[in-house]
């Protein structure tokens, strides 16, 4: 092992990488090597993008495969080297959202029809229907497993180690109110909503386990003789809307952040401006 990969792997180790990562960067980097039989610390941007070219054109990887690959040249250049280049040189892939795979109702009731034993069916849960319907469950839902614990709009100013916010007080009648807190409790509550590593907001078993989902529901689907079933047609318009990243007013184009703006930034409440708002969930 060279010099530069053993000071990578002792990087990885201190920033408390598991094994698993440090293998899959170290043979990304040994590879890396061995394709312009030269030190990486000798080589340039334009190196790293033939080397990705290469994986997607000529290997023909997964995306993730070669987001991974990135991921790795990323830490060299940037925790290893100290190069500052990676970032404006080399583009982050964009990640391609897949609707979930969902049965329809006809296929959850053919499925506990075909179930005829006593012990198998117990393992099936019974789900009363909500009094708000399906939406209302899943817009509350929605609301802890993919939105942070604040936005950034409720975050109003950091002054002398003090954070000020909003929130909204439902003990009387959601009025909305303007709290202050020490930086470092602030940031102690916001951690509350950060799992641990390892754990997952959504975990699914069974048929619907992540390993094999695919898989089994199409098997299953085989044995109750059941078509597949549409997702897309499950979502309202804005979801719709949501998932493509189409702007919601023209319907054309595709939303793409291109700068992000600090509370200090943002123009002063004095003078007039105009101001489009639009709701993300």
């Amino acid at each position: 092992m060279t010099h530069l990969r053993q000071r990578m792997q002792e990087d990885l180790r201190l920033r408390n990488f598991s094994q698993r990562t440090i293998r899959h960067y170290t043979h990304t980097v040994a590879e890396f090597a061995r394709y312009f039989h030269r030190s990486p610390d000798q080589l340039a941007p334009e190196h790293v993008r033939t080397f990705l070219l290469y994986l997607l054109n000529e290997r023909k990887l997964a995306w993730g495969t070669i987001q991974g690959a990135r991921s790795a040249l990323k830490f060299l250049y940037m925790r290893t080297l100290k190069q500052t280049w990676f970032d404006q040189e080399i583009i982050k892939p964009k990640v391609r959202r897949k609707l979930p795979t969902v049965w329809s109702r006809e296929e959850v009731c053919a499925l506990l029809d075909a179930t005829t034993n006593t012990k198998h069916r117990a393992l099936l849960v019974y789900s009363k229907p909500p009094f708000g319907g399906p939406e209302h469950v899943l817009k509350y839902l929605a609301r802890y497993t993919h939105r942070v614990a604040i936005s950034n709009g409720r975050l109003l100013s950091l002054d002398n180690g003090q954070v000020r916010f909003r929130w909204r007080d439902s003990r009387h009648n959601n009025r909305s109110s303007v709290m202050k807190l020490d930086a470092v409790e602030f940031i102690r509550r916001f951690l509350l909503h950060v799992l641990p590593a390892g754990f997952v907001k959504i975990r699914h078993f069974g048929l619907l386990a992540n390993r094999n989902r695919r898989q089994a529901l199409a098997l299953c689907r085989l044995h109750l003789r059941t078509p597949v079933a549409d997702p897309s047609s499950l979502l309202t318009e804005q979801q719709r809307s949501a998932l493509s990243r189409s702007c919601p007013q023209c319907k054309c184009g595709t939303l793409r952040v291109v700068a992000h703006s600090s509370v200090a930034e943002m123009p002063s409440p004095t003078l007039t401006t105009h101001c489009v708002t639009f709701d993300s969930s």
